[in-house]
């Protein structure tokens, strides 16, 4: 015989489905040209750059291209993300120590021993072979803007697909009035990693912010998945 679940966790199921929100963030650059998956491209004659954020949080996906017939080498330990001036770097600069302690213990708090550990370094810098590409996934945007006040909103049937609509509320927003803006700072050398370092910068900010109660997978029938739109969860 199946068992009915308590009053009270349907109750909460039912209200935790009802007051979740979808927050959809759509991204533009005052200097970035996007393709035609709206992903934002960035090149020279040496290196192409593909910016990605589709997801929940918006994690920052880097794709970066050697052109040339030279080695690349992308130091993410100086390279950052930059809001309001404050630097975030893309990879901690932390060591992390492996090992064990043998040793032996004598009365009144004497004691002597040997540590035996390796020193394990992250992966700061990342190797690009000539003409290759790399992708890396440092970080995501969330929780760089606080709560945007209810009077931005204006009410709006999105339409997801030809003859499907979904209520929602939108704000737009310049780059002067954005809840978010950032810059990109990605630090390389071409040939050796001790050759003088070069850098790309670019600038992003939040162009627009959707509520809706539909989900990703509904919201993206429509226009796939963009790669200058992310999505974060309110309760």
């Amino acid at each position: 015989m199946p068992k009915s679940l308590p009053l009270t966790v349907i109750s909460l199921v039912f209200c935790v489905s009802c007051t979740t929100t979808f927050q959809y963030a759509t991204l533009s650059s005052p200097d970035v040209v996007k393709n035609d998956r709206h992903e934002f491209v960035v090149e020279n004659d040496s290196l192409k750059l593909t910016y990605n954020f589709s997801g929940h949080e918006g994690p920052i996906h880097v794709s970066i291209q050697n052109k040339m017939g030279v080695p690349v080498y992308v130091d993410w330990q100086r390279s950052a993300i930059i809001v309001d001036d404050k630097p975030r770097p893309y990879m901690s600069a932390a060591m992390k120590i492996e090992g064990n302690v043998e040793g032996n213990s004598y009365r009144y708090g004497a004691n002597n021993g040997q540590l035996q550990a390796t020193a394990v370094l992250p992966s700061t810098i990342d190797f690009i072979p000539p003409r290759a590409i790399i992708n890396k996934n440092p970080m995501r945007l969330s929780g760089f803007y606080g709560r945007i006040p209810d009077s931005a909103f204006h009410k709006l049937k999105y339409t997801v697909s030809e003859g499907v609509t979904v209520k929602a509320k939108k704000a737009t927003f310049t780059e002067a009035t954005s809840p978010l803006r950032f810059r990109s700072y990605i630090t390389y050398m071409v040939g050796e990693t001790g050759t003088k370092p070069l850098a790309f910068e670019s600038s992003f900010f939040v162009s627009e912010i959707m509520n809706t109660g539909s989900g990703p997978i509904e919201m993206s029938v429509n226009n796939g998945n963009h790669g200058d739109q992310y999505y974060n969860l309110r309760y």
